[in-house]
């Protein structure tokens, strides 16, 4: 079933992460797509805290929304404790579609400039909704121990505005509350979900997403099945570290021809003549280089 197939991919990951993991390359925080946080605690979280990872992750729709922790009374929005006196509509703030954006110039498009103006507004209005938010958030005074248990200062903005009950509870008279590692463990994170700091942690990943589309191209690598003809891990792996390599040196290329790069390095010099090849531009790719061969 389902959940067979995703025990395994968060096995194979898991082994991936070890095998990567070393003395020399120390591994702290993981960016990893929404999907994870599908993942019970046991099968992902808990496994990244045994080897002492912070995920960064983006919360699924289906685990967004407001929780109360009933040994401290905290309200557990997105993964993060919260005074239980948030306002409503501050629980499920309305996520945007872009979290990061680029000012297109001015010769682009108008479709294109509206687009921009459109998701600058989703943008704008999700940050001051989470600058408000903040003011009911708690602050961590240390990092995650061993067991994921953390150590935070209670805020007390507008604690007027507690009920009787949520009076009695910690989150009203103590100044700092150690919540369990057992609390949120499945959306555990060192930075709160949505703030400016989780947002400049997280959309490093686009620059992972955008390799990987140009790495899949038939425009650039072409790297997807069928196209190599080759068996065996170690013949794709090879297969595969070259095309990174052509990737790599793409890249540096077309970067150098875009800066007007005046340097001799060997790698950026044009490529000698070689009899019955053409030349391609550095920011071209034949596509023929990765087509099936015709049939006889």
């Amino acid at each position: 079933g389902l959940d067979g197939v995703e025990v395994v991919a968060v096995e194979h990951d898991l082994r991936m992460l070890d095998a990567y993991i070393s003395d020399d390359r120390p591994l702290t925080d993981l960016l990893s797509d929404r999907g994870f946080s599908n993942w019970d605690e046991e099968s992902w979280a808990n496994e990244l805290l045994r080897r002492d990872i912070d995920q960064v992750i983006d919360v699924n729709p289906a685990d967004r929304g407001a929780r109360v922790d009933p040994e401290s009374g905290a309200l557990l929005i997105d993964g993060w404790p919260y005074l239980p006196w948030v306002p409503e509509r501050l629980r499920q703030i309305p996520r945007p579609t872009r979290l990061k954006l680029i000012k297109p110039n001015e010769t682009a498009t108008p479709k294109k400039k509206r687009t921009y103006a459109k998701l600058l507004a989703e943008l704008v209005a999700f940050r001051t909704a989470q600058a408000e938010l903040a003011k009911y958030a708690f602050i961590a005074n240390t990092s995650r121990s061993e067991n994921g248990s953390r150590q935070f200062n209670v805020p007390t903005y507008q604690r007027e505005r507690a009920t009787a009950a949520q009076r009695k509870k910690k989150v009203f008279w103590q100044p700092t509350i150690v919540l369990g590692g057992q609390v949120a463990a499945k959306l555990r994170q060192h930075e709160r979900w949505g703030s400016d700091k989780w947002i400049e942690k997280y959309v490093r990943r686009t620059s992972i997403e955008g390799f990987f589309g140009v790495f899949q191209s038939r425009d650039a690598e072409g790297v997807r099945r069928g196209w190599i003809r080759v068996v065996g891990l170690t013949a794709i792996a090879l297969m595969t570290a070259l095309a990174m390599v052509q990737y790599n040196l793409r890249t540096m290329r077309v970067w150098a021809q875009k800066n007007h790069y005046q340097g001799h390095d060997i790698l950026l010099q044009p490529d000698p003549k070689t009899e019955g090849y053409e030349a391609v531009p550095v920011d071209e790719s034949p596509h023929g280089a990765i087509d099936p061969p015709l049939a006889a």
